[in-house]
């Protein structure tokens, strides 16, 4: 096979994968968690709920990502999530091109990250509403 037409079956699979329609194998995929991981192919990682997806775009709501702190003396990292709500332009959610998206993931609640958004949803309840919107209160 030659390399164009592995990437487009690769989009092929990965839209019908998040679809929840059949996949490449004949399996139906389904995340089960609240929050996905997205890894896009320019390596920009973002975590939020997966809304709508048709074979172009996929609809990330409630999303976050990462950044890592270094102390001055550089041995300590700590990792800051941010809220793209929160973000400078206030998106309250983002349309994902499906051909940059490189793997979805499950977020377990009871990992590290998990339990960081879970701070954050309750130390600013009001920024983002579960479906993304913004909040009136």
């Amino acid at each position: 096979m030659n390399g164009a037409f592995k990437k487009a079956a690769m989009t092929v699979c990965l839209a019908a994968a998040l679809a929840g329609m059949a996949g490449c194998n004949g399996q139906e995929v389904k995340i089960k968690t609240e929050y996905q991981v997205l890894t896009l192919d320019n390596g920009s990682v973002f975590f939020g709920k997966i809304g709508e997806v048709n074979s172009h775009y996929l609809l990330l709501k409630d999303v976050f990502f990462a950044q890592q702190q270094v102390s001055e003396d550089k041995k300590e990292v700590k990792i800051n999530l941010i809220r793209r709500s929160e973000d400078l332009n206030n998106p309250d959610y983002m349309q994902i091109n499906t051909r940059h998206i490189v793997l979805i993931e499950p977020l377990n609640p009871a990992s590290k990250l998990g339990k960081l958004i879970q701070n954050a949803k309750v130390a600013h309840p009001d920024v983002a509403s579960p479906g993304g919107q913004q909040s009136n209160k």
